[in-house]
């Protein structure tokens, strides 16, 4: 027969119990971090949605500065075409030199509207490689956020798997415990 300190399977019961305890807290803190990581990936996610818009929006705008560049060209032919049909009729006397004037100033500025629209253009192609830019670099970010989910999420499970053999373990001794407490007859 075996005598069991009932003191030392007390002492063993209670760090089992305190062990218990810690997986526990360590399975809820996992689950914190589960929760922080899930809204970070929450925001990332809307974050890279705001940046798909944005290349939308950017590609939108080189369409339209693409249709004022074509405008503006149209522009310049026209005014060039009546400042060189001007120029031989103010030579030949035909109509007054304010006229040509008129018409080259006309051409003038079609030419500055041209190169403003086309400097707008270059400024939305622009925005549309920066919005591009930006959107792979979300998408890093909401890739990273999902591998945070999952190690949280696999932490958790660890964390539940040491609980539950600490649930056993705790179990375990207190059977011993109670078995050493049992007074056999002499």
């Amino acid at each position: 027969l075996v005598r069991l300190d009932p003191n030392q399977l007390e002492s063993s019961a209670d760090a089992q119990f305190a062990a218990y305890q810690s997986a526990q807290d360590d399975v809820r803190s996992s689950q914190s971090q589960v929760t922080a990581a899930q809204n970070n990936l929450a925001q990332a996610q809307q974050s890279l949605n705001q940046a798909e818009v944005a290349i939308d929006s950017a590609r939108q705008g080189v369409i339209t500065a693409q249709t004022e560049v074509d405008r503006a060209q149209v522009e310049v032919n026209a005014a060039q075409r009546e400042m060189k049909r001007n120029e031989q009729l103010v030579e030949n006397g035909v109509i007054a030199r304010k006229e040509f004037d008129e018409a080259r100033d006309r051409f003038e500025n079609a030419r500055a509207s041209l190169s403003t629209a086309r400097a707008r253009l270059e400024s939305q192609r622009i925005a549309v490689k920066d919005s591009e830019s930006r959107r792979g670099a979300q998408q890093v970010a909401v890739r990273d956020a999902r591998r945070a989910v999952d190690s949280a999420s696999i932490s958790v499970s660890s964390s539940q798997s040491r609980v539950d053999q600490q649930a056993a373990i705790l179990r375990g001794s207190r059977n011993q415990q109670d078995k050493a407490v049992v007074v056999a007859p002499i």
